[in-house]
């Protein structure tokens, strides 16, 4: 099993719509860069990059492609509630990455 490690992560969400989801950036020692955008019961792919700017942009676009609108994006601190729930949900996601 890899570690990952959460360095960043942000909730993401349409403008004037309740629909939003977390993203959240880990560091890994082997592969760089990784991330994952949890909306409710739907986790994206495990996204890889050299930069953390890479799955951030994958994050972004999936979340894009599942609703329709103008992005808001906030930065959330690490450990704020929001963050802690995405990482339960992702769990399974990380482990058999």
């Amino acid at each position: 099993m890899k570690k990952f490690n959460l360095i960043a992560a942000a909730k993401i969400s349409i403008v004037d719509s309740y629909e939003n989801a977390n993203i959240l950036i880990f560091k890994n020692a082997d592969f760089g860069f990784s991330g994952l955008c949890v909306q409710g019961s739907l986790i994206s792919p495990l996204f890889q990059g050299k930069t953390e700017r890479e799955p951030y942009d994958s994050c972004r676009e999936w979340f894009s492609e599942h609703q329709d609108g103008f992005l808001d994006v906030e930065t959330l601190k690490l450990d704020d509630t929001q963050v802690l729930r995405a990482l339960e949900r992702s769990e399974d996601t990380l482990k058999n990455s």
